[in-house]
């Protein structure tokens, strides 16, 4: 395990990897997931990320890709855009020499390309955000102005709080880092069978979401809700095994009607403008008599 993944910690004695996913910023759905060495640079990930959506079609200047502040670099903002893909990121304090050069909250930066035979030119915009909390954030994107003003950037990396939640529904509800056994193999597969299980949950989810948003337009309700994930999760577990080697086309249908009113039920409440902290993964442990 520790020849194949690596350590952490003080002592460097604690097994760990590191993993990643490719997420539709609206579904939760994970185009694409990885679990890699921790000592794996979380760019080279992303590559791996950005060949998987190429290979599928997102590529092409159809998506754009929202980042936090682990992925900026000259050299990683070529690459995102060589591969057809826009991008907005996050960048981290450490980017000073381009912070201090914001003007009025949104200048762009030229930068040379190193692999190109004329030194082909690429632009990019850095962007000052205030939050709620009057703190302020700085993103990168290849976007032009008159296509995705400040305000807009701010609004479109919000949308990537979804994917925080998700890494909280895959380490707590479906419980990832609980593996079944102490061998390579052992996490291969609870790690793809997991990240299986989620994308699962997401696609109910959003159909879910959808039927409750459309039953919910002739009531006066302070605020818009959303199928309860943890609910999702724990009935889609119940009856996943059932509803893939159920032959009768009738019996399947009834049993999957049967999941779905259940997810429906109990929806919960969408309350946005939250600031949550972000706790320690170290702090959660497992009891031995929850092993898997």
């Amino acid at each position: 395990m520790i020849e194949e993944f690596g350590c952490s910690g003080s002592k460097k004695d604690a097994c760990t990897a590191l993993s990643s996913y490719a997420c539709d910023v609206y579904t939760g759905i994970a185009y694409d997931c990885r679990i890699a060495p921790y000592s794996e640079s979380e760019r080279n990930l992303l590559n791996a990320h950005i060949e998987q959506l190429s290979k599928i079609g997102l590529g092409g200047n159809k998506s754009i890709l929202i980042g936090d502040r682990g992925y900026p670099s000259y050299d990683e903002f070529i690459h995102v855009i060589d591969s057809g893909f826009d991008f907005l990121f996050r960048l981290p304090l450490s980017w000073s020499n381009v912070i201090s050069q914001i003007d009025n909250g949104d200048t762009e930066f030229e930068i040379c390309g190193q692999t190109t035979p004329d030194g082909g030119k690429y632009h990019f915009r850095a962007i000052a955000v205030t939050l709620s909390t009057g703190e302020t954030e700085y993103l990168a994107t290849s976007l032009p102005r008159d296509f995705l003003s400040p305000d807009e950037a701010q609004d479109l990396y919000w949308l990537r709080w979804g994917n925080e939640t998700k890494y909280d529904h895959l380490k707590n509800t479906l419980e990832l880092e609980n593996f079944s056994g102490r061998t390579v193999n052992s996490v291969y597969q609870d790690f793809y069978a997991a990240s299986t299980l989620a994308n699962v949950v997401s696609a109910f989810a959003s159909v879910a979401d959808a039927e409750i948003a459309a039953a919910d337009q002739s009531k006066d309700l302070k605020y818009e809700r959303k199928a309860n994930r943890n609910t999702i999760a724990y009935n889609v577990i119940l009856a996943f095994l059932a509803l893939m080697i159920e032959s009768d086309p009738l019996k399947r249908q009834r049993e999957f009607d049967l999941l779905f009113d259940r997810i429906l039920r109990n929806p919960v409440p969408i309350v946005s403008d939250r600031n949550p902290t972000r706790k320690s993964p170290r702090n959660k442990r497992f009891h031995i008599a929850k092993r898997k």
